[in-house]
This record gives C-alpha cells, structure tokens and sequence, in this order.
C-alpha cells in the first residue's frame, strides 16, 4: 500500500525490492499494490471535497469486500511518516478501515511537527495490536519509541540496500558522478554546488538525480531496467557525491565510493550510520561543502579496488525477516 506512482528512482527501487522479498517469502501469495487515496478537502471547493470524500469511501468499501482476515497490508518503505505526505493517511486508514488484518510497514523515517498530526497518528496506531512499524534510521526509531509505545517497532535498514553485493560491475572508472537533488529537502543552494563541481573542470562530470521524466506507465513496465541501468551508470565514476539517501545507496551497490552530503533534515546523516567498518572506505559522510571536495579530491587521485561487495544487509538483515515477523 501507499506504492509510488511518481518517477523517482529511490522509490521505485523500494518498491521493487520489496516485491522482490515478498515473491522470495510469500511465493504462495498475491501482490495487489495500492496506491494513495487522497482525501485533502478542498477549502475553496466543497463539492470537490464531497466528490473526492465519496471516491475515498468507495474504494475502502470495495476493499472491505474483497480483503479476507488472512490478508496481509505492507507499507511501502520511504519517507511517508512526514506531514506533508500522503502516505501515513493510507496508513492510518487501513488500521482504521482494517484492525482485525496484518499491517507491516517496510522502513520508515519518522518526522512530523505538527501537533495535531502527530497526535492523530499515535492515537490511530496505539488503538492497534496488529501493526510492525520499521524504522530505517536511529532517530526515527526513538520518535516512533515516544508515538507508538503501543506496537510494536523495529530498526532496519532501508530495503534498497538488499541489492548489495548483488551484483558486480566490471566498467572503467573515471571522474565525478554528482547525484543532487532539487527540492524542498535540499540542503546547499544551488550557487554553492555549482562552486563545487566547478572545482572537479578537466575531470569527466556528469550532474544526474534520481528523479526521471518519465511517465507512470513506462515506469510500471521498465521499472528494474531503469534502476539497473542508473546503477551501472554510477559504476562508470571514481567517486560519487549526492544528497541523496538512494544515491548513496545505488553508489555503494555500484561499488563505487560515495561521499555523503546533507540534507535539511536527520535522513542521510542517520542514514550513512547504517554502513558497518567493512564500508569505511566506501562510505564518507562530509559536513560541508569543502570537506566534501577534500575527500572526493583524495578519492579521484588515488586508484581504488573496487572489489567484490558482500550482500551484508541482505544477510543479515532481511534474509531471516519473515522469522522474526512471524
């Protein structure tokens, strides 16, 4: 439920990840994928707000006639326990309109500020027994310890990295791949990136992020090759910079030494702790723009054995997750 309909990668990987475990765990069973109901009334627009309450309703009753009490609800892994989303409506919803029903929500990081908000979530969470809620970084994992004292939650890491070590990418290396993204959740202004990847002049560069323009359409039918197919770009670069959560994970499946950059808010900084000793050459978090450049710079100038990558999170993460769910 609440799975991405819009063309950023990061999701989409989510999403194909976790049909991925879901097909390994669950062989026996039908995936149906959701997506987001909005329910935003529309202040300047009452008969728009009447309409979409009504579709809203209508498709949680059809639900209700098709949803068995064996019937499982996953919540897609992502940024969705943020007030600005759309998807911890549908979560909240589903354990309203579901209680008696399994509903196990894939890695989260948890950050609401408004009041009402957070109390309204705790509330419709704590009222169930029959929710797991993953937390994908430490600071998520102790806001949801304060909402949700009722349920139960657990830290994992985010379900991308389970195509760690999955593959191995045999592309000669050169230059600076920058994965940056260009939103709300950007940290550095744009003048001061463009600063920094003009210091790299006379290495290849190349300026990417993980968001496509793409439709929804062509996404559903060529979701694993356009993620696999950005993966090995990030395979062709001696050193990636990004501000991006799925940008340093894509680097690190790439087998390529990411540098780290921040964002506005605990995501990445909490992010990058995931990654043990074995990715201490691998992974560097930078706490400015000129450290940034300091450790890209050492990275470029020196060559780097980009060897084999063990599966360390599937391996020890998500490969025994159906036990300890079940």
């Amino acid at each position: 439920m609440a799975h991405p309909t819009h063309p950023n990668l990061g999701d989409q990987a989510q999403l194909m990840c976790t049909e991925s475990w879901l097909k390994d765990n669950f062989p026996k069973h039908h995936v149906f994928n959701i997506g987001t109901f909005t329910r935003t009334l529309c202040i300047y627009k009452p008969l728009g707000a009447v309409f979409y309450s009504f579709l809203f309703l209508c498709s949680y009753c059809i639900l209700k006639l098709k949803v068995r009490k064996s019937d499982l609800f996953i919540g897609h892994s992502g940024y969705l326990m943020i007030d600005h989303h759309q998807g911890w409506k549908m979560f909240t919803d589903v354990i309203r309109f579901f209680p008696n029903n399994r509903v196990i929500i894939f890695p989260q990081t948890i950050n609401f500020y408004t009041p009402f908000i957070r109390k309204y979530v705790s509330e419709v969470f704590n009222k169930s027994r029959n929710v797991v809620l993953m937390c994908r970084d430490e600071v998520s994992f102790k806001n949801a310890e304060t909402l949700f004292p009722n349920i139960k939650i657990m830290l994992m890491p985010d379900i991308v990295t389970t195509l760690v070590g999955r593959k191995r990418f045999e592309n000669d290396r050169n230059g600076v791949l920058f994965c940056l993204r260009n939103d709300l959740e950007a940290f550095y202004k744009e003048k001061d990136l463009n600063d920094l990847i003009i210091k790299f002049q006379g290495k290849p560069i190349k300026r990417i992020d993980t968001t496509l323009d793409v439709t929804d359409s062509y996404m559903r039918s060529h979701r694993n090759e356009l993620i696999w197919s950005t993966i090995e770009d990030f395979s062709k670069f001696q050193v990636v910079i990004t501000d991006r959560y799925h940008g340093t994970i894509f680097a690190v499946i790439a087998g390529t030494p990411v540098v780290v950059l921040n964002s506005t808010d605990h995501k990445l900084s909490s992010g990058v702790k995931w990654f043990p000793e074995e990715f201490s050459d691998m992974v560097f978090f930078a706490n400015d723009l000129e450290e940034a450049y300091s450790i890209s710079s050492e990275l470029v100038s020196k060559k780097v054995d980009h060897h084999r990558i063990a599966p360390y999170f599937w391996d020890n993460y998500y490969k025994g997750l159906k036990d300890v769910l079940f």
